[in-house]
């Protein structure tokens, strides 16, 4: 599994790589079409995610129905494994992905991390 982990608040492509993480869960077939439908026919591309993280969550909300709330979960928690910050499951992915980015930006001295991607077995 690759982990980010960070000096500096999440770009756009470490949250791409917890999102990505949550998708990988369910399948490799399962993500791909997860990410071919999003973009296919939303016009959301991996590239526009972050630019798009509400309507991003609402379109997989409408799309998983009651079954979002445990991706939703899923990709919080992923979050919270690549930054190494704690994140409260109980927000929308918007919301934590924007608390996240303020909370790194508040206390970054205090953060032990690494500016690059380390492949860690599982």
């Amino acid at each position: 599994m690759i982990q980010p982990t960070l000096q500096e608040p999440p770009n756009d492509e470490v949250i791409l790589v917890a999102i990505d993480n949550s998708f990988s869960k369910l399948g490799e077939s399962a993500k791909q079409a997860i990410w071919y439908t999003l973009e296919k026919n939303f016009g959301i591309s991996r590239n526009d995610l972050v630019g798009n993280i509400d309507r991003f969550e609402q379109i997989l909300g409408q799309f998983f129905g009651l079954g979002y709330e445990h991706l939703r979960v899923m990709m919080i928690h992923s979050l919270s494994e690549v930054t190494g910050e704690y994140l409260s499951e109980s927000a929308s992915l918007a919301c934590t992905v924007q608390t996240l980015k303020e909370n790194i930006r508040k206390k970054p001295s205090s953060l032990s991390v690494r500016s690059h991607f380390e492949i860690h077995p599982q």
